[in-house]
């Protein structure tokens, strides 16, 4: 069974920034996962984007069916959130992990978390801009970015995202998680690029 699912958000008019974060998730040391891209309303143009990619990895991951299109049937205008409570639904692996469709992974993020959150609820890591994770050495979950969190996906059952507020920002996922009791572990490397 494939341990982790990667939700990427994206809009219709990322494709480009769309094939690089997916480049970034191709390049991961820990191969054990499948891809939801979930665009913000209809894309017809996306399958075709990704299936003939100038980007050698995305083309592979789309030909080895890693890459599974996942359509909301509307627009929302709200970014990422109705995508990652849609694949809380879907997922079918131990693990989730998000990247936003302008954003990038190093090389070993998942390989860093999935090894950081055993025993805990989720993990997550030094991000790039440095918003709000570390303060005098206190560790704070309050400005975290989804894009440099991992968690198991039966965490999601300790938080809840009503369908008529369902834009929750970053930090404040992490946040109702901790709230809710989860456990997490931080890793100290940087491993996302915004």
């Amino acid at each position: 069974m494939t341990t982790v699912t990667a939700v990427v958000p994206t809009l219709h008019h990322r494709h480009e920034s769309l094939q690089q974060a997916l480049a970034s998730i191709a390049a991961q040391t820990l191969q054990d996962f499948v891809v939801f891209v979930m665009p913000d309303g209809p894309d017809p143009k996306l399958a075709d984007a990704l299936a003939n990619s100038a980007i050698p990895s995305v083309r592979t991951l789309w030909d080895q069916g890693k890459i599974e299109i996942i359509p909301l049937g509307r627009t929302w205008h709200i970014y990422g959130a109705p995508q990652r409570l849609v694949a809380g639904y879907l997922c079918r692996t131990e693990f989730m992990a998000y990247l936003d469709d302008d954003n990038l992974w190093l090389p070993n993020h998942l390989e860093l978390l999935l090894a950081a959150v055993q025993g805990h609820d989720f993990a997550f890591a030094a991000q790039e801009r440095n918003d709000g994770i570390v303060f005098d050495g206190e560790v704070r979950v309050g400005g975290i970015d989804t894009s440099s969190l991992l968690h198991r996906t039966d965490a999601l059952r300790l938080t809840q995202w009503p369908i008529d507020n369902i834009h929750i920002a970053d930090g404040v996922f992490a946040e109702r998680l901790v709230a809710a009791g989860a456990t997490y572990a931080f890793v100290a490397e940087t491993t996302s690029i915004y």
